[in-house]
């Protein structure tokens, strides 16, 4: 029997037929980054071994480019052409551009000024106490594009948009369909509110904390060794408490 308590799940719905079986919203961890074939991958220092990047690239899901496209840059920074063997679920087309009046300011270096917005066809809906992080796919080895960097809330806006910084200044660029566009990371809506928060010294018991750790850590010659983790665990629930 359903528990009546049970979360709502996330829900992930194409407007176009073909996309969810040809290029689907995967989870996070199916994706194969670039550091992970990196050939010094098996080294225990490799960052594919970090936890903290292996905890974000495992988390939420991967949004592909639904279709090949091309984009057309000419070098002036501005003006944005691209072609598309469809217009998938749309009329005039799922690639449009915010100028550089709009977006210029928030450029990284070395990209366009114009910002390139992609209609994925995707729609989310989700349990009213989540949102997302909209990130692009980080340590992924992606040089012509970075996807923006945002908070998606599918209770304001269902439809899922990919806003990219193009960094190839000039010339004609395929993305291919299946292209790891951007990352969404779910997040309690909770923690948009401020927190309580200190900052000061360290204790004397967290010098302690600190000694415990590296003891625990210098203890195996694998790192990522289960029981280092698991006492690592121990260690800080110990000293955070709740």
């Amino acid at each position: 029997m359903l528990s009546i308590f049970r979360r709502k799940p996330i829900r992930f719905w194409s407007t176009y037929p073909g996309v969810v079986d040809c290029h689907p919203i995967i989870p996070a961890h199916r994706l194969e980054r670039a550091y992970g074939k990196c050939p010094h991958a098996a080294k225990q220092k490799h960052a594919s071994k970090c936890p903290a990047l292996k905890q974000l690239g495992s988390t939420g899901w991967i949004v592909p480019m639904p279709c090949d496209v091309k984009i057309i840059t000419n070098g002036d920074m501005e003006t944005v052409d691209w072609k598309a063997p469809t217009l998938l679920d749309t009329d005039n087309g799922f690639v449009s551009v915010h100028d550089g009046t709009q977006s210029a300011a928030s450029a990284p270096p070395h990209s366009m000024n114009s910002v390139i917005k992609i209609g994925t066809t995707w729609r989310v809906s989700a349990p009213k106490d989540v949102v997302f992080i909209q990130s692009p796919v980080l340590y992924n080895g992606e040089k012509r594009f970075t996807s923006a960097l945002g908070i998606f809330d599918p209770r304001r806006v269902p439809q899922l948009n990919a806003q990219l910084y193009w960094h190839v200044l000039e010339g004609e660029t395929l993305i291919e369909a299946g292209t790891p566009m951007m990352q969404l990371i779910p997040m309690m809506r909770e923690s948009l509110r401020s927190f309580d928060y200190f900052v000061e010294d360290a204790s004397h018991e967290d010098y302690v904390f600190e000694e415990k750790l590296n003891y625990n850590m210098s203890s195996k010659f694998d790192i990522e060794t289960p029981t280092v983790m698991k006492n690592n665990q121990k260690i800080i629930e110990n000293h955070y408490g709740n």
